[in-house]
């Protein structure tokens, strides 16, 4: 899935640790903010945009999952790659009209 090394290494190594690191800051921030001392207007939309930012990067695990080898091959996997990505659904029905 990647061109060149660059995008090789990115995908392999920079994805997933950014994605983590990602959900896991996110977390530390809901601690903070859902604190009952913490409570206020602003933090509660702080909160919603944290758990809105994990769900996103939840959603990207499929696309750096696909990587791996481990799961690539995976019919699985790539049964549940295929029918969660919408954008690659409608390009399966084109090709069938074609």
């Amino acid at each position: 899935m990647s061109g060149t090394t660059l995008e090789y290494n990115l995908q392999r190594y920079f994805y997933p640790a950014l994605a983590i690191f990602g959900i896991l800051g996110n977390v530390l921030n809901l601690t903070v903010l859902l604190n009952k001392s913490m409570r206020s207007r602003a933090n509660s939309f702080l909160a919603v945009l944290a758990f809105a930012d994990i769900i996103f990067l939840f959603l990207l695990f499929p696309n750096i999952l696909a990587n791996y080898s481990v799961f690539t091959f995976n019919w699985y996997f790539r049964w549940f790659y295929l029918h969660s990505k919408v954008s690659l659904l409608m390009i399966n029905e084109q090709k069938k009209k074609d």
